[in-house]
Order: C-alpha cells, then sequence, then structure tokens
C-alpha cells in the first residue's frame, strides 16, 4: 500500500511518561508478571468479565496532548473501516496496562508486553456521539476481563478512600499505526486520515485526550459481599423457615454449615 512503509506506531501518551512510567513492566525469563493475586478478598466474576469502561475514548478534531490533530473523518473512516468492524466483532481489538513499547508479539521465542497474555481490556463498541451541549466525542465501551492485568485494573478502578471519592482514575488511550501530513494552524501535527490503521485501545496512567477518562462499572461482587449476601440469606432461612417449626432448640452453627455444606460452598 502506497505511503505504508514509513508507518509508525502512534500512541496518544507523552512519550518520555511511558518510558518511565512504573507500569511498564519488562520481561524477563520468567514470563509470569507478578501481581498480587491474593484471595482475602478477591471478585466473583460474571461470565470472566469484572466489569466495563464507557464514555469519551477519542475526540473528533481532537488535539492530544503530545500535539497530534485528528480530524473527524479520520474517525468516520476509520471506523466504517472492515478491520475495525471485524476486531469490534470478534473481541479481537484487546488492550493493555500501559501502550507496548513493541509491536511484535515475540521477540526471540519470549513475548513481548504487546502479547495478548498480557491484556487487560477489549473494547467492543466504538462511535462518534453528540453530547446535551451538542459537542460530538468518542464514545467507547470496553471490557475489563479476569485476567492478571485485569484485576489489577479491578482493584485500581474500584479503589476509594474513606468518604467514597475515587482515588486514581486511569484514562484510556488509543493505539495505532500511522503518518502525520502537515501541520494545522496551530503547529500541531495532522495524522493523515488515509493512513491511520487503529490496533486498540489500552489503559494508561498518562492521558494524551484530556476527556478520555471513561467511567469504570463493576460487574462482579468483592468476595466480602457474596458472604455477607449468603449469610443474611442462611440467617434468613434459619429464623423465618426453620425456626418456626423445629421442636427443639435449633442449633444455629450446626445448620449454617449443613447449608453451606449441602450447596458444595466453602465455609463462609
Amino acid at each position: 500500500m502506497k505511503g505504508k512503509l514509513d508507518l509508525q506506531l502512534m500512541t496518544d501518551v507523552f512519550e518520555s511518561a511511558v518510558l518511565d512510567s512504573v507500569f511498564n513492566y519488562q520481561l524477563t525469563n520468567n514470563l509470569d508478571l507478578k501481581i498480587d493475586e491474593s484471595d482475602n478478598d478477591s471478585v466473583q466474576p460474571m461470565n470472566k468479565v469484572l466489569g466495563y469502561l464507557e464514555d469519551t475514548f477519542f475526540m473528533p478534531n481532537g488535539v492530544s496532548r503530545n500535539r497530534r490533530f485528528y480530524p473527524e473523518s479520520l474517525w468516520e473512516k476509520c471506523l466504517a473501516s472492515d478491520k475495525v468492524k471485524i476486531a469490534l466483532e470478534n473481541g479481537t481489538m484487546l488492550g493493555m496496562l500501559e501502550h507496548p513499547l513493541v509491536n511484535q508479539f515475540e521477540s526471540n521465542g519470549i513475548p513481548s508486553t504487546a502479547h495478548p497474555m498480557y491484556s487487560g481490556i477489549v473494547t467492543k463498541q466504538l462511535e462518534i456521539r453528540t453530547d446535551a451541549k451538542g459537542q460530538k466525542y468518542g464514545y467507547g465501551k470496553a471490557y475489563v476481563l479476569d485476567t492478571k492485568i485485569g484485576r489489577f485494573l479491578d482493584s485500581v478502578f474500584r479503589a476509594t478512600d474513606e468518604t467514597g471519592n475515587i482515588l486514581i482514575r486511569p484514562a484510556i488511550s488509543s493505539r495505532a499505526f500511522s503518518r502525520s501530513v502537515g501541520k494545522d494552524k496551530n503547529g500541531n501535527d495532522i495524522v493523515d486520515e488515509n493512513n491511520y490503521y487503529l490496533t486498540s485501545f489500552d489503559v494508561t496512567f498518562s492521558p494524551g485526550i484530556p476527556q478520555a477518562m471513561p467511567r469504570y462499572n463493576p460487574v462482579a461482587k468483592q468476595l466480602s459481599e457474596v458472604k455477607e449476601s449468603m449469610n443474611d440469606t442462611i440467617s434468613d432461612i434459619i429464623n423465618k423457615d426453620i425456626k418456626p417449626v423445629a421442636e427443639s432448640k435449633v442449633d444455629e452453627n450446626l445448620i449454617r454449615q449443613d447449608i453451606i455444606a449441602k450447596l458444595g460452598l466453602q465455609s463462609l
């Protein structure tokens, strides 16, 4: 394809921020990511989905913090392409924690940070919408998966202070191959709409588009919530269904253990 030989990997975070990020995990001979997977208060996923991100993923006619201008026509053409439609439909638009510094899945037989095994989200919906003020924005929806990275992200997204305020606000950022074609009147590089190849969206802690701070909606309950709910249910059974018809004093602990065993559950 004409002009494709000089395409570059284009991400919307400061390059120095990517290189300096403590979350830019490097590969060693040990392929296991050392992420705490303690079961003390782990989540109970629904169909291997922990939650979903939705809202602004990109901005038509927007400028990134590293001074790249993305025409609305670029996004219209990108979203209309068969490649992007198929990726969204098939769930192959997998995203990472921070942009990988390489695009190859493997290097010398070792999986790189761009490998799907290190993904934590999958983007399933992208479209241009108009808000109540008439401003166009790029709506997106991505699901957080029950993977090592996904579980870490779920913990980050859920974290709140003593009063329930969100502690950390990660952003979403596009990853694509493209090149620039001139500059706009403000000196920003204009991204070439005829040579823009979207790969995915990644979660980042150094946002390139200030508006790209989607909401997180958890769908999996914390294990502590599940235990509390189950204990309440068992207590209701004992108090409403068993005690009223019991001929002798009820041993609540014994009945509780019996119910748990019959349900095939571990101790609550």
